[in-house]
């Protein structure tokens, strides 16, 4: 139905929008791990913090599979914008619950060291400094181009 071009810039598009979206997910995490270990002085490792995540956001499996079939569904037909959404909806949720695990303790196993706002505050300082030096370089490689 769509010429063939079109078709290979969406596959870009896709698999583009899945690869930056698991960078996000990591560059999240480790600033997760930076706030908790911040307020609770230890985090436990690195995999096992990235399964406290996982069982905090653990609806956000159903929305990332659902957002995965409509951008592969969206190279023939008009659904691209609903797995966008769905994306964004991901992201929130992943932010909210990463955000969680700073400001709180696992029940009886974690004892605060400092006051859970600074780790909110180093937590989310982190995560908008990081994000805007990456997407200054997004832009300015698009500008580039």
């Amino acid at each position: 139905m769509f010429d063939i071009t079109l078709i290979h810039h969406a596959s870009g598009f896709t698999f583009w929008a899945i690869a930056i979206l698991f960078c996000v997910q990591i560059i999240t995490i480790l600033c997760s791990m930076f706030g908790h270990l911040f307020v609770f002085g230890s985090t436990g490792g690195f995999w096992q913090y990235v399964n406290k995540v996982a069982q905090v956001t653990n609806w956000n499996f159903w929305i990332v599979i659902c957002a995965f079939l409509f951008l592969i569904l969206s190279l023939s037909s008009g659904l691209l914008g609903f797995g966008e959404a769905l994306v964004w909806i991901f992201y929130a949720l992943f932010s909210l619950g990463s955000f969680l695990l700073v400001v709180c303790p696992d029940p009886g196993t974690e004892k605060m060291i400092h006051d859970p706002f600074w780790g909110a505050v180093i937590y989310l300082v982190m995560i908008v400094v990081i994000y805007a030096i990456i997407w200054g370089l997004v832009f300015s490689i698009m500008i580039n181009l």
